[in-house]
């Protein structure tokens, strides 16, 4: 999606610019014209939730696989 988007010429700029938004770190190095930066904003938000969602299920397999007297201390 982002490789169409001509203010990143190649793929690995596309990659890494990907990877940057979606873990919301945004180093400000690659900057969208005002016309894409909606797309940025919604891969942000995606990786934001993604993230949110990965550590609640990680916590809930823990949370069932952990005997309950670790829960304890």
């Amino acid at each position: 999606m982002f490789l169409l988007i001509s203010d990143l010429p190649d793929l690995p700029t596309s990659f890494y610019f990907a990877t940057v938004t979606y873990t919301t770190l945004g180093y400000g190095d690659i900057v969208l014209d005002e016309g894409a930066r909606i797309v940025a904003t919604f891969g942000a938000i995606t990786g934001l939730l993604t993230f949110g969602i990965s550590t609640a299920f990680i916590i809930g397999v823990l949370s069932r696989v952990l005997p309950a007297s670790l829960g304890d201390y």
